[in-house]
């Protein structure tokens, strides 16, 4: 698996929008209860996505980690993880508060 660090530039304020026809194979895990995200990950799969890409960053990462474990022991078996990227963003807060938060994308497919 190849791991590739990447940064760039996130203003708090910018506000990202994101149509579901853009989201498609993708997954972003935040504070919600794993299991909405299984269940994300399993609808995008069952409707013919052939690779799904779950996304976290922060605090967040142990549980995109849980998601992708939980869903390839108990769920999709056949499921395989394909490839993990890292990388830190730069999060630019009030104030001109400079913050690095870390991201993790699992890449997992058939």
């Amino acid at each position: 698996m190849d791991k590739v660090e990447a940064k760039s530039v996130v203003k708090s304020e910018e506000k990202i929008k994101t149509n579901r026809e853009d989201s498609k194979g993708i997954v972003n895990v935040g504070n919600k209860p794993i299991m909405k995200y299984i269940s994300a990950c399993i609808i995008q799969l069952s409707n013919g996505e052939k690779e799904l890409n779950v996304r976290s960053r922060g605090h967040c990462i142990s549980r995109a980690v849980d998601v992708v474990e939980v869903l390839k022991n108990r769920f999709k078996k056949d499921i395989k993880v394909k490839n993990i990227q890292i990388g830190t963003q730069v999060v630019e807060q009030e104030e001109n508060n400079i913050v690095n938060v870390s991201t993790i994308n699992i890449k997992v497919g058939y």
